[in-house]
C-alpha cells in the first residue's frame, strides 16, 4: 500500500453531462500533466456492457467488482505512486447509485493519500449539442449518447453531481478548445499539488 504521506499525485474526477467535453478535455490533459493518466468511465461500462445486459443486477454487480479492482490495484502499486490519474464520469446528484460511484473515487483518493480534484464541466445549450451530435462523437468505436434529446432531458440546474470537496472548480467550457480547458485544470492542479507539498 503506498505511503500516504509520501504521495501528492492527485486524483482528478472530470464530472459533466454527456457530450460535453470529459473524455476529449482528459485526453489533452494527459500531454499536460506530467505522469498523468486517463481511466475514462467507458473502459469498464463499456467491458461490463460487452459480457452482461446493460442495466441487469449482473452487469452492475460486474461493473462494481472491476471498480473495486481498478482502484485496489492503483492504491496497491508502488508503480502507480507517483502517477497523476484522471477518471471522468457523469453523475446526477439525486441518483444514489452514481453518487455511491463518485464517492468510491473520492475515499480511494483519501487512503492513497491523494488530494482529490473535482472538475465540473458544463457548457452553453446550443454549443452542447452541436458536441453531442459531432460526426467525431457519432461514429465512436463504442456507444455513445448522442440523442439531444434524452442529453436535454438529464441537463437542468444541479444536474451534475457536486462532491463538496476542498478543491472543486467549475469551468464553463463554452467556446473554449479542449486545450484551453485543459491549461485551466492543469494550473489549477499544480496549485493544489503545490500547497499540498508546501502546505502554504
Amino acid at each position: 500500500m503506498a505511503d500516504p504521506a509520501t504521495n501528492v499525485a492527485p486524483f482528478l474526477y472530470l464530472l459533466g453531462p454527456p457530450g460535453v467535453g470529459k473524455q476529449t478535455v482528459g485526453r489533452a490533459l494527459i500531454k499536460i500533466l506530467p505522469n498523468a493518466r486517463m481511466v475514462d468511465n467507458h473502459l469498464i461500462i463499456d467491458l461490463a456492457r460487452a459480457v452482461f445486459v446493460q442495466d441487469s443486477v449482473v452487469y452492475n454487480e460486474f461493473r462494481a467488482a472491476l471498480r473495486e479492482a481498478l482502484l485496489k490495484a492503483i492504491l496497491n502499486s508502488t508503480e502507480a505512486r507517483g502517477t497523476t490519474f484522471i477518471f471522468t464520469g457523469s453523475h446526477g446528484p439525486r441518483a444514489p447509485a452514481g453518487v455511491r460511484i463518485a464517492r468510491d473515487f473520492e475515499r480511494a483518493a483519501a487512503e492513497r493519500g491523494s488530494p482529490f480534484v473535482s472538475v465540473r464541466l458544463s457548457c452553453a445549450y446550443d454549443e452542447h449539442m452541436a458536441r453531442v451530435t459531432d460526426p467525431a462523437r457519432v461514429n465512436a468505436p463504442y456507444p455513445k449518447l448522442i440523442d439531444p434529446a434524452r442529453v436535454t432531458a438529464s441537463m437542468g440546474p444541479d444536474s451534475v453531481f457536486r462532491f463538496g470537496c476542498e478543491y472543486e472548480i467549475d469551468i464553463d467550457t463554452t467556446g473554449m478548445k479542449p486545450e484551453e480547458v485543459a491549461q485551466k485544470i492543469a494550473d489549477y492542479v499544480r496549485g493544489v499539488t503545490d500547497k499540498c507539498e508546501t502546505g502554504v
